[in-house]
């Protein structure tokens, strides 16, 4: 393995073994690289991927963005005379669901925690709960984890009548196609960003929680010398499961996160910008995403097909167009009106 992602996956496969395995080799890789990296700004981000068994590296095909008309326009206008579409990722403690996260993995967290079946030593139980606590509140623990975290939903349902009908207001709902190996790639070689596959599976969720305390209090306890670098990863990983976990009636969306993290600035914070959404200013950020990844539109149930598809078509046309091939499909949900 020659570079820090190759090494994090490979960690990160022992770990999530949840056995005996990742003591002999997993942990020891973990440790190594703890040592190579200079700070703990310097540890690859995509360390979090692998918290479930569906790895979003292995997704044959496309993932989608429902979105309304009014946001379709502004990706697709954002487009011209550049190679890349500009999407939003909302800031995660400003969601539309304002309890995403924080119910689920909180119940599941201090199950493992408290049941027993979990080796922990005092110490590290002690400030991972501390750590989940400050979570909770939406603070950052320490200087170390001083991170903010944007996300934007994706779907691997492409035609999905309950996810229409989320962003139908006055009929106007849209998905946008994007190749999930090239957005995989787009995030690996940027070590702030990642996709995130959501857990809806209590059992799956209790699973994962205890492979990574486990492997972690074990690590705590082995390389003191690089705790710093230890609770930069710890709270990346704390962070990721509680966007990971979602009650299971929200299985229907069959949800894949885009996830970005950024430094949390002090004062005016130039790269977020703000929306209204039901009466609430909202911040969200903006990233860039090569056209190459977009493959193409799919017009909702609620719309009069034609018409919408001709208009997509010509604003595509007009802002720069797509990159490459464009293909406009029309809904075939059934729908009640």
């Amino acid at each position: 393995m020659n570079n820090s992602f190759d090494i994090s996956r490979e960690i990160m496969q022992q770990i999530r073994l949840c056995d005996c395995s990742y003591v002999k080799s997993g942990v020891d890789l973990f440790i190594q690289y703890l040592k190579n990296a200079k700070k703990a700004d310097d540890l690859n981000f995509q360390f979090i991927i692998p918290l479930c068994d569906e790895d979003p590296s292995l997704i044959i095909g496309k993932i989608y963005h429902y979105t309304s008309a009014d946001a379709l326009f502004g990706i697709l206008k954002s487009g011209d005379g550049k190679k890349t579409f500009t999407i939003r990722l909302s800031r995660v403690d400003y969601m539309n669901d304002i309890y995403d996260g924080k119910d689920v993995f909180d119940f599941i967290f201090y199950e493992c925690v408290n049941s027993g079946q979990v080796n922990l030593s005092d110490s590290f139980k002690q400030y991972v709960i501390a750590l989940v606590e400050s979570l909770q509140k939406g603070q950052f623990f320490d200087e170390s984890s001083r991170q903010v975290s944007y996300i934007s939903s994706l779907s691997i349902d492409g035609d999905s009548l309950p996810m229409w009908r989320n962003y139908t207001t006055n009929g106007g709902g849209y998905n946008i196609s994007l190749d999930t190996s090239s957005l995989w790639d787009c995030c690996t070689k940027h070590s702030t960003m990642a996709l995130i596959p959501v857990v809806y599976e209590y059992d799956l969720m209790v699973s994962i929680l205890h492979a990574m305390l486990s492997a972690f209090s074990f690590i705590w306890e082995r390389d003191k010398e690089n705790a710093t670098k230890l609770k930069m990863i710890l709270f990346r990983y704390m962070m990721s499961a509680k966007l990971s976990f979602k009650h299971p009636s929200f299985s229907h969306e069959q949800e894949i996160r885009l996830l970005k993290i950024e430094p949390r600035k002090v004062g005016n914070n130039q790269s977020e910008k703000y929306t209204i959404a039901n009466g609430i200013m909202r911040p969200y950020i903006e990233a860039e995403i090569p056209k190459s990844i977009f493959s193409g539109v799919t017009i909702g149930p609620l719309l009069e097909a034609d018409a919408a598809k001709r208009t997509v078509e010509d604003v595509i046309s007009a802002y720069g167009g797509w990159g490459g091939s464009c293909k406009v499909d029309i809904s075939v949900a059934p729908i009640r009106f």
